[in-house]
């Protein structure tokens, strides 16, 4: 999905068209957006956890993913719902310097009352 609002040519992946379509299976409960621009989330910000560009040169030394997949294993350890949180510290709670916390109140997955 095209977004001018971020420039031309910029494309988002609407994560909607995955919970939509498959409702019983996905939703925001239980989907992050991994990606190394934050503007790519743009239609799901609270999904995102942004990472650093992978360079083919460095890739000796790169062990982004690695812990990733520590965050990642605890993320789904301890939550069955994680639409919630924050997940700007990614890297310092798969370490074990933080512990999740929910995203910030007046953040947009706070919902007016019915």
């Amino acid at each position: 999905m095209r977004l001018a609002s971020l420039g031309a040519d910029h494309y988002v992946k609407p994560l909607q068209l995955i919970w939509t379509k498959f409702p019983h299976i996905y939703g925001p409960h239980n989907t992050v957006h991994i990606d190394d621009l934050t503007k790519n989330f743009a239609l799901n910000s609270n999904n995102g956890i942004t990472v650093t560009p992978f360079y083919r040169k460095k890739s000796k030394n790169d062990i982004e993913l690695k812990i990733l997949s520590v965050y990642l294993q605890k993320l789904a350890e301890s939550y069955t719902d994680f639409s919630s949180l924050d997940h700007k510290n990614w890297r310092s709670i798969a370490i074990g310097e933080k512990k999740f916390s929910p995203n910030p109140p007046n953040d947009d997955t706070k919902k007016p009352p019915p």
